[in-house]
C-alpha cells in the first residue's frame, strides 16, 4: 500500500479490495461442488482455500459495514478513489451507472445521508457499490498486467456483469452500452453461471496485483489543450513566430501526448453552458471557460499560448502519486508579508493559466457551473461593477478567471481537509504539496520569472519550475 496517500484514501482501497475478494471467494463453493468428490480432495487444494477464504472474512468482520462507510462518503464527494483508465470500457460504465443512479437518489432525499430514507434506498446498495469499484480496477491491473489472456479477461467481465447487474433503474440502458461495447452476454443472467468457476480462479490470481500496481496508473490523460479565440473586432491575428516559439516547447518536452489549438468548440446546442460560451463576447471570458469544459470534457493540460514548457508534463507528478492526483494547481500570486495590491481579490491566488486535471474533476465541474450561474446576471455579489458597459480585468478575473477559479478551488480544498480556515496557509509554499487528490505547486512551479510573491527571478530557471507565463499574472 502506497504510504504517500491520504489515510481516506488508503482505506477506500483496502475496503474496495476486501470487498471484492470477500464477495469472490464465495464462488468457490460452487466450483467445489461442480467438481463434484474431486472438489474436497486434499491436493485439489480447493477446500482449503474456500477455508482460508472464509477465516479471512471473519477475520476482515463485516464487509457490508465498511462498505457502507466508503460508498456514503464517495457519494459525498469527501475524496475521491483513482478513476478508470478507460471510461468507456463495460465495468467502467457499469461502476459509473451505479454510482449516478445512487447520487441521484440521494439528492432526492430531504433529510440527506443521515435519514430513515438514506437507509432504505442507499444502503442496501452500498456493498454492490464498492464491489463495482474492485471489479473494475482487478480487471484494469489484469489487463495492464499483461499476464492474463484475453478470453479469460473477457470471462471475468462478463461474470462480473452477471453477478453485479440487480434491477436498478439503468440496468436496462447500462446492459445496452455494454453489449454496444463488445462485450456480449452468451446467456442470461439467471442462468446457472459455469463460467463463475473460471473467473474465480481468475480472481485469485490477479488479487495480489490489485493494490500495489496501481502507483503506475495515470489520472491525468496525456492531452495538450492551448486555445485562440477570434478577437471581438472580427480580426484574426495570424500565428506569429514567436507563440509557434512556445508552442514548439510543448510539442518538444512532450512528444506521446496529443495536441489541440481550438479557434471555437461547441459543447452542445441546448445547454445552459453552450447558450453561456455562446453569449461571451469578450474572448479572454470565452477562452476562460472553454478551458474549463475542454478539461471536465476529455481531461489532459490546459495552458496559455503565452506559456513555456520548463519539465515534460511526465515529471510534473512524482511516480508514487500518479494514480492518486487527479488536479494540478500552482500559485501564481502570493501576498505573503506586503500590503494587499487592489488587482487582486484574495491574499493567494491560484493559477489558471495552466492546470492538469482528470476528465471530469469536482473542482472544474464546479466552476462551470459557478461561470453559468454568474453569467446569468453578473452582480456586485461576484465582484463586478454593474454600472460598467464593457468588463474589466478584475470583473474578468473574478466571473471566469483567477479570482473566481481561486475561490471555488480553495471551497472544495476546504471540503477534504477542515483544517484548512485561511488560503494564507499556502503561502511561503516551498515544495508540492498533496491535499485530498489536488497537488498545489509552490511559486516557481508555474509562476517564476516574476518581481513578486517570492518567484525565483535571478536569470535561472529553478528546478522546482515546470512552466512559465512570458506575461505574468
Amino acid at each position: 500500500m502506497n504510504l504517500d496517500t491520504t489515510a481516506d484514501v488508503r482505506r477506500g482501497l483496502a475496503t474496495a479490495f476486501k470487498a471484492l475478494v470477500v464477495r469472490s471467494s464465495r464462488w468457490l463453493v460452487e466450483l467445489a461442488e461442480r467438481c463434484g468428490w474431486q472438489g474436497l480432495y486434499a491436493y485439489k487444494k480447493i477446500s482449503e482455500l474456500a477455508s482460508t477464504f472464509q477465516g479471512n472474512s471473519v477475520a476482515e468482520s463485516d464487509t457490508l459495514v465498511i462498505s457502507i462507510r466508503l460508498a456514503s462518503e464517495l457519494l459525498a464527494q469527501k475524496y475521491c478513489l483513482p478513476p478508470p483508465g478507460d471510461r468507456t470500457s463495460p465495468l467502467a460504465m457499469y461502476e459509473r451507472g451505479v454510482f449516478n443512479e445512487m447520487a441521484a437518489r440521494m439528492a432526492t432525499l430531504p433529510n440527506g445521508h443521515r435519514s430513515s430514507e438514506f437507509n432504505a434506498a442507499v444502503l442496501p446498495r452500498c456493498r454492490t457499490m464498492v464491489e463495482a469499484i474492485g471489479q473494475r480496477m482487478a480487471y484494469e491491473v489484469a489487463l495492464h498486467s499483461g499476464n492474463v489472456i484475453p478470453e479469460v479477461l473477457d470471462l471475468f467481465e462478463k461474470c462480473c456483469l452477471h453477478t453485479t447487474l440487480e434491477p436498478m433503474d439503468s440496468t436496462k440502458k447500462l446492459q445496452a452500452s455494454v453489449i454496444n461495447a463488445g462485450c456480449r452476454f452468451s446467456r442470461p443472467a439467471s442462468s446457472r453461471r459455469a463460467p463463475v468457476i473460471i473467473a474465480a480462479v481468475l480472481l485469485i490470481s490477479i488479487s495480489t496485483y490489485f493494490l500495489h500496481s496501481l502507483n503506475d496508473q495515470h489520472s491525468i490523460p496525456p492531452h495538450i489543450w492551448q486555445i485562440s479565440l477570434p478577437k471581438a473586432n472580427g480580426m484574426n491575428d495570424s500565428v506569429i513566430w514567436t507563440t509557434m516559439e512556445r508552442i514548439s516547447t510543448w510539442l518538444a518536452l512532450n512528444g506521446g501526448h496529443t495536441y489541440n489549438s481550438f479557434v471555437k468548440s461547441h459543447y452542445g446546442n441546448t445547454s445552459d453552458v453552450y447558450h453561456t460560451y455562446e453569449q461571451l463576447s469578450n474572448a479572454g471570458m470565452g477562452s476562460s471557460l472553454l478551458r474549463y469544459l475542454l478539461l471536465e470534457a476529455g481531461g489532459g493540460i490546459y495552458t496559455d499560448l503565452d506559456t513555456i514548457a520548463l519539465k515534460p508534463i511526465e515529471t510534473w507528478v512524482p511516480g508514487h502519486l500518479r494514480s492518486h492526483v487527479r488536479l494540478v494547481v500552482g500559485i501564481i500570486y502570493d501576498q505573503q508579508d506586503h500590503a494587499p495590491p487592489k488587482d487582486k481579490a484574495y491574499p493567494l491566488q491560484f493559477a489558471h493559466s495552466t492546470i492538469a486535471a482528470a476528465p471530469g474533476h469536482p473542482v472544474v465541474h464546479n466552476m462551470i457551473s459557478q461561470v453559468v450561474t454568474s453569467m446569468r446576471r453578473p452582480t456586485a455579489q461576484d465582484g463586478v461593477d454593474e454600472a460598467k458597459d464593457r468588463p474589466s480585468n478584475l470583473d474578468i478575473s473574478y466571473l471566469t478567471g483567477s479570482a473566481v477559479w481561486t475561490k471555488v478551488l480553495f471551497d472544495y480544498l476546504q471540503s477534504i481537509n477542515s483544517d484548512l480556515t485561511d488560503i494564507m496557509s499556502f503561502s511561503y509554499l516551498e515544495r508540492p504539496t498533496l491535499c485530498g487528490d489536488v497537488l498545489v505547486l509552490p511559486i516557481d512551479g508555474f509562476g517564476m520569472g516574476q518581481n513578486l510573491s517570492g518567484s525565483t527571478n535571478n536569470g535561472r530557471i529553478p528546478d522546482n519550475a515546470l512552466a512559465s507565463r512570458l506575461i505574468p499574472s
